[in-house]
């Protein structure tokens, strides 16, 4: 099971909105700037219209700004401090990253955000040749994608009282449980999965449903702020799945998104090691490397990524950033 735009027709100029000027005085505001990228995750095409915000770890100031039609930003008037930086669109997933800004220097990191599309369950109902029970699996597929929820779940519990075997169900439901934030119910809906997979033994369907169960409950303890228990579940994961490099991917993905870019750097090394020769692992460690700093890593990865995939559909705006994180190192 896989559960997976509103422009603004402006010059490419990007305005302030009226709570970005800092006031006389006000506490968190000063000399800093900041700027950065934002793109499509899937395409990677820049994002016009993103709503960015900068907030004050320390004082609470907002400060914002907006993309132009290159995907570009920059918030300027701020602080020494840690800023919190939130990408909003509409059609996406909201994500933050953390962010030392000093008012001291020209070189503040420039930013880069991948924002995912909502997500949407796809597909169809397992293969059951029970077409009664196909359709109520399928009607909760649609009542997800409608985002109802509630009434999703009880579709996939009526699936469930049908065909207990098939823990397809059980994933939709504590996706749907995470989608409105009942963690436990979810933890407990994923978990039954892992241990519905045990009790059946190995096979490629139970080896993408352990994935996703794992996925899912890292995703939790992340929203939680349990990193203990996300890091348990993160290595239990890659313990099961070695070789997994789109397992170690995804977890990178994940921390990206959650604004952890070291850690999200890890996974992507973790997946590069487990297959030299899938690309999309270097585009996301040059991304991670430029957010931290890294920019000779950051350049050496992207060129990689270049020298595997130069047709790629991001591989145009890839071309584009190198020139800039050149003039970075000199």
């Amino acid at each position: 099971m896989n559960c997976r735009k509103k422009t603004i027709a402006a010059a490419a100029v990007l305005i302030l909105s009226l709570s970005g000027l800092p006031l006389v005085g006000q506490q968190g505001s000063g000399k800093g700037r900041i700027k950065g990228t934002v793109t499509d995750a899937d395409t990677g095409s820049p994002l016009e219209g993103v709503l960015v915000s900068a907030v004050s770890a320390d004082y609470g100031a907002n400060f914002e700004s907006n993309t132009n039609n290159k995907g570009h930003w920059s918030i300027g008037g701020l602080g020494t401090g840690n800023f919190k930086v939130i990408y909003t669109l509409a059609g996406y997933i909201e994500i933050t990253q953390t962010v030392f800004v000093s008012q001291f220097t020209a070189n503040n990191a420039p930013l880069v955000a991948k924002l995912e599309p909502a997500k949407t369950m796809s597909g169809e109902a397992p293969d059951i040749g029970d077409e009664a029970a196909k359709a109520v699996f399928n009607q909760g597929l649609h009542l997800f994608e409608a985002k109802d929820y509630s009434q999703a779940i009880k579709k996939f519990q009526e699936f469930l009282e049908m065909k207990p075997e098939y823990y397809e169900a059980l994933m939709n439901i504590g996706d749907c449980y995470k989608e409105i934030e009942d963690y436990n119910a979810a933890v407990e809906a994923y978990q039954r999965v892992l241990d519905r997979i045990g009790e059946e033994g190995d096979s490629p369907a139970a080896d993408n449903a352990r994935a996703g169960a794992y996925l899912g409950l890292s995703e939790i303890y992340l929203k939680k702020g349990d990193l203990e228990k996300a890091g348990r579940v993160l290595d239990e994961a890659l313990a099961q799945n070695p070789s997994d490099e789109n397992l170690a991917f995804k977890f990178g993905e994940i921390y990206f998104t959650q604004g952890d870019t070291a850690k999200a750097a890890e996974f992507y090394k973790k997946a590069i090691a487990a297959n030299e020769n899938w690309a999309p692992p270097y585009r996301q460690l040059g991304y991670a490397c430029l957010n931290i700093g890294e920019y000779a890593l950051a350049l050496e990865m992207m060129r990689k990524f270049l020298d595997l995939a130069p047709d790629d559909a991001r591989a145009g705006a890839v071309r584009t950033l190198i020139p800039q994180i050149e003039k970075m190192i000199k």
